[in-house]
């Protein structure tokens, strides 16, 4: 499987703040990014009730 580098700009809090929720769920930021992904194309749209 080929990779690709994702670089984003966010205001360190929110980052700060989502990195203590993810711990806290047993991953990191780029494995919960992934989960959004792969959630995102099972979804066909964003993966938010809605």
């Amino acid at each position: 499987m080929a990779t690709s580098l994702l670089q984003i700009r966010m205001d360190e809090d929110l980052k700060n703040q989502a990195a203590e929720l993810f711990e806290s769920l047993g991953m990191d930021i780029p494995t919960a990014i992934w989960v959004f992904f792969k959630r995102a194309l099972v979804e066909k749209g964003l993966p938010f009730d809605g």
